[in-house]
């Protein structure tokens, strides 16, 4: 069971230069996957889908499906091959870590209408960013992590607009706005040790207090929307 799970799911790392088979064109190394589940006389087929994902991704240019992944292709070239590889298996999940982050300004609306057309036609995607406008655009609920640990559950937009937790709205303080620059959110200078029984922001949390000492519980603070701050529990 477990390796018919791996078989549907198409994982996207964040880590473009050390996913991909470096001996391996960028049409072997996006055909691999598919290869590998498909029978020997379905190899035509498999690389006529390649190289429709590749072009898909921008990547149409005979010179660079053609290339060695490890000599020839930047880091954003490199990250659309892996978005490629991890769609030519048609995965009823996509695992999607940071899958814009070497992308220009361009480029990034377009992976993300590749990956949303394929949630469109069924399949799933859990999406891992720290980019709050692109979880907005992708996603209808999202789960904020601090260090490991869940400090806010709710819909994407509103942790967007109005984070409940003091990470959740540095990370939206630090986001680019139209003729703005980003602001410097406001996290407080590591001064102390609160200890391993302590919210894990508490460090760095403007807005702590001496409750922060105890780890608060991840509650429904309103409905459909969760939170892990003494703060936002108005305790």
């Amino acid at each position: 069971r477990r390796i018919e799970l791996r078989r549907r799911c198409g994982y996207i790392p964040q880590d473009p230069f050390g996913c991909l088979p470096p001996t391996l064109t960028a049409l072997e190394a996006v055909a691999e996957p598919a290869l590998l589940q498909s029978s020997r006389n379905r190899k035509r087929e498999v690389f006529e889908k390649s190289v429709a994902l590749l072009a898909e991704c921008g990547l149409s240019e005979r010179r660079i499906v053609e290339s060695k992944v490890s000599t020839s292709l930047s880091g954003g070239q490199r990250q659309r091959v892996s978005i490629a590889r991890a769609l030519a298996a048609d995965p009823a999940l996509i695992l999607a870590d940071e899958p814009t982050s070497m992308q220009d300004a361009s480029n990034r609306g377009k992976i993300l209408e590749i990956l949303l057309r394929r949630v469109s036609r069924g399949a799933a995607m859990v999406l891992t960013t720290h980019d709050l406008y692109l979880a907005a655009a992708a996603a209808n609920r999202g789960i904020v992590l601090y260090h490991g640990h869940i400090v806010e559950r709710g819909p994407t937009k509103a942790l967007l607009a109005e984070g409940l937790h003091p990470y959740t709205r540095a990370l939206a303080q630090a986001l680019p706005r139209l003729g703005k620059k980003a602001a410097r959110p406001p996290v407080a200078e590591k001064t102390e040790d609160f200890g391993p029984r302590a919210c894990p922001f508490a460090p760095r949390c403007p807005e702590r207090f001496d409750r922060c000492r105890q780890a608060p519980p991840l509650v429904t603070v309103s409905q459909g929307r969760d939170a892990a701050c003494w703060r936002a529990l108005k305790v």
